[in-house]
């Protein structure tokens, strides 16, 4: 999110490769690591991105004596090669009439280089599944920072408001978070098979460009402007979540400037551990959009 709001590019890397003690959720000398979290780089270019990468990744200080890391190499030698599907647009998370015309600009770009593009292509679940799965997820992930009075609290929070969800969801039993867990599994082992036909998966990476600074408590009664309509604020993480709850890397590229001067990023989503696939399509496209955009006075 931050590469697309920001018009540059950045890298979420497989989950996992690189190591996450220090990240933040989990205050100062935390030893736990937080699920879903990783780091990653951001620059102006994808080489630089393959440097931090490469700085970046490694065994955490628990796996250090005895793992390695050796990703393996972008799956095709040549642009034109690859094999991508774009899923650039959904009814559960509507993307701006304006920033899917970029998207699909991108899209085609690589179509008229010689890439076989699907525009129909889809893992076997939906984008709803997959982002509801994320959110609990998420929530289970923040839940680590919430005193047990307050979870208490929670569990017993009534009503369908984003912020009652959202507090159910904090004080959800482990029980529950197992199920979700396996949910998460199953969705993963559906983009092993759809990666053994495509490459990579196109993707928005928000429905809107960035967004006004809201800082109101509580954030899940948050709201965002998106197309003319309120939504929910939680709503813009949705197309974050098939890469995110399901481990993968995904390159984010800026793809052009809207009529408001704010930029537009897509993702290119690849298999678990196939960052240098990601990186490389993510190379040849940055290149055809004309480079990072740069801002007025720079």
């Amino acid at each position: 999110m931050p590469s697309h709001m920001s018009g540059v590019v950045g890298h979420k890397p497989s989950y996992g490769i690189v190591p996450a003690h220090g990240q933040i959720p989990g205050p100062p000398g935390t030893l736990t690591l937080a699920d879903l979290a990783v780091a990653g780089p951001m620059a102006r270019d994808v080489d630089d991105l393959k440097l931090g990468l490469d700085l970046m990744a490694g065994p955490n200080r628990w796996e250090y004596p005895a793992w390695r890391l050796k990703l393996p190499a972008a799956r095709r030698r040549k642009l034109k090669q690859y094999h991508i599907a774009a899923w650039l647009d959904d009814a559960t998370c509507p993307v701006e009439p304006e920033l899917r015309a970029l998207l699909e600009k991108a899209a085609g770009a690589l179509a008229a280089d010689g890439v076989k593009v699907d525009y129909e292509a889809r893992p076997e679940f939906t984008l709803q599944k997959v982002g509801e799965t994320f959110f609990a997820l998420l929530q289970g992930a923040l839940a680590g920072g919430t005193d047990r009075e307050r979870i208490e609290q929670y569990a017993v929070a009534t009503g369908d408001s984003d912020a009652a969800r959202t507090k159910r969801l904090l004080a959800m039993r482990h029980r529950e978070w197992l199920s979700y867990n396996e949910r998460r599994l199953q969705m993963r082992k559906r983009w092993e098979e759809f990666f053994a036909k495509f490459d990579a998966m196109l993707l928005p990476v928000m429905p809107c460009p960035a967004i006004a600074h809201d800082h109101s408590e509580p954030m899940s009664n948050r709201m965002a402007t998106v197309g003319g309509e309120q939504r929910s604020y939680w709503g813009l993480t949705t197309w974050m979540a098939p890469a995110g709850a399901c481990y993968l890397p995904a390159t984010v590229v800026p793809v052009g400037v809207m009529s408001n001067g704010l930029p537009v990023g897509i993702q290119i989503v690849g298999p678990y551990l196939e960052d240098l696939t990601t990186l490389d399509i993510g190379k040849h496209l940055l290149e055809m959009m004309g480079g990072c955009p740069h801002p007025p006075g720079f």
